[in-house]
């Protein structure tokens, strides 16, 4: 035991000090390196839970004092990968300080503000796509730290750093498993892809995972609560609402569950209509033709391969959503439908969730590595499930495929670290295979 002790410890230094490395260095280091650092970390606490003599030895006291330290570092540390916190600010600011809304007004229409230099140059006329209860949170910032740049960027990390560490208590109360609160707190995507960057996917985490808690202990009512604040964060999280709802009135019958859902319609449609109602949504439809370097859909595109490949660029991505939109949206619901409602026997509804937000991030035109973390706490608790898997694979080969970001590598080690986007592309369409037809056998006994 001692020896695996003297392991697990060496695997976790691996994990901060890897994982630091990267928030560190960000994108002054070459692509190879910081994909070599993230992998090593990502490798490191991979072992930890894949063998069993690893995972007895791992401790609670073990598991707090790598977390913190990472989120320590995180939230010190400027953010690496993104500047989508001063995105957020610059919505609080609108809403706060020049009383207007953002969801009809772009950054760029401020162009004396103190902020709009740090927002990045292909976001300065994008309108807010957020759901109107982060815009509110978003103004809350911006009324404490003003104008001042770090104020504005340690609120956000501070934002998320807390959501995350809400999300390592509740896992710790619920599971009383270092492993799971390991693979939330120790892992090298949540810190660099969330954390650090401030991104308002930790607080849709932090609410769908706290909703299927409170779901599973029969608090229905609280529960489609805090699934309709989820959704009023980023709105796909909706799809998690509708589906615990489906698990409710299958398990505690259908009044219960028309109770639950009316407050969670109230939760949802009262902010936007205060919002402006169809104002509010606008941005969000104008940003749907958005494709990201991961999404399945580049197999759609005009010179997929070569672009894959890093030999010359793409069919414009607008000129493919517009073209294969409506048949991506029909397969994300449909895919979503199979996977949650292959669920819908289960005791607990951790699982419905997880399938009905996976069905978005294998096929939705637009993903990133963070978004994972809207279920990745839920996939932590239920991380033998085969979408559980999935899901926490794919945030991790997205996040060392991100590691490369120029439109073509110059290097072969650089085009290395390219390619593994294409590999993440091939793992999505694997995972969505393997898992329908996991899915049609659970289903199979139900319809008979």
């Amino acid at each position: 035991m001692r020896r695996a002790r003297v392991a697990v410890v060496t695997l976790l230094t691996v994990t901060v000090v890897g994982t630091a490395v990267v928030l560190h260095e960000g994108f002054s280091a070459s692509a190879w390196v910081r994909a070599l650092a993230i992998s090593g970390a990502i490798a490191a606490l991979a072992a930890i839970v894949a063998v069993p003599s690893l995972r007895v030895a791992l401790t609670m006291p073990m598991v707090v004092v790598a977390s913190l330290g990472l989120l320590a570092v995180a939230v010190v540390l400027p953010p690496a990968e993104s500047r989508d916190l001063f995105s957020y600010a610059m919505d609080g600011r609108i809403l706060q300080h020049y009383g207007v809304s953002p969801y009809t007004h772009a950054p760029a229409e401020f162009p004396h503000d103190p902020l709009l230099a740090q927002v990045g140059s292909g976001w300065r006329h994008t309108r807010s796509v957020y759901g109107p209860a982060f815009t509110a949170m978003s103004a809350g910032v911006a009324w404490i730290a003003g104008p001042d740049v770090l104020a504005n960027r340690l609120g956000f990390q501070l934002l998320a750093a807390l959501s995350v560490l809400a999300i390592l208590v509740l896992l710790y109360r619920t599971t009383r498993d270092p492993v799971v609160v390991a693979l939330v707190g120790c892992n090298p995507v949540v810190m660099l892809e969330v954390v650090n960057v401030g991104r308002n996917d930790a607080l849709v985490g932090f609410a769908l995972l706290a909703g299927v808690v409170l779901a599973g202990r029969r608090r229905l009512v609280a529960a489609a609560v805090l699934l309709a604040v989820a959704a009023s964060v980023k709105l796909v999280a909706i799809a998690a609402l509708g589906f615990v709802l489906i698990w409710a009135w299958r398990h505690h019958g259908a009044r219960l569950a028309a109770r639950a859902g009316a407050a969670g319609a109230l939760v949802v449609v009262v902010p936007y209509v205060l919002a402006g109602g169809t104002r509010a949504l606008t941005p969000l439809a104008d940003a749907s033709d958005r494709l990201s370097r991961a999404s399945i859909g580049q197999f759609g595109r005009g010179g997929a391969v070569e672009h894959l490949l890093g030999i010359a660029e793409g069919e414009p991505a607008h000129a493919v959503v517009g073209r294969i939109g409506p048949a991506a949206i029909v397969v994300v619901i449909g895919l979503a439908l199979l996977f949650a409602c292959s669920r819908l026997a289960d005791p607990t509804p951790e699982l419905v969730a997880v399938g009905a937000i996976a069905a978005f991030l294998f096929a939705g035109s637009y993903v990133l590595a963070s978004y994972a973390m809207w279920v990745l706490p839920i996939a932590a608790w239920r991380h033998r499930a085969g979408v559980s898997r999935a899901v926490l694979v794919w945030s991790a080969l997205l996040t060392i495929a991100y590691q490369a970001v120029r439109p073509l590598p110059s290097t072969p080690l650089d085009l290395a670290v390219w390619l593994t986007s294409a590999f993440t592309l091939l793992f999505a369409l694997t995972a969505i295979l393997l898992l329908t037809v996991a899915a049609v056998r659970r289903m199979r006994p139900l319809a008979g």
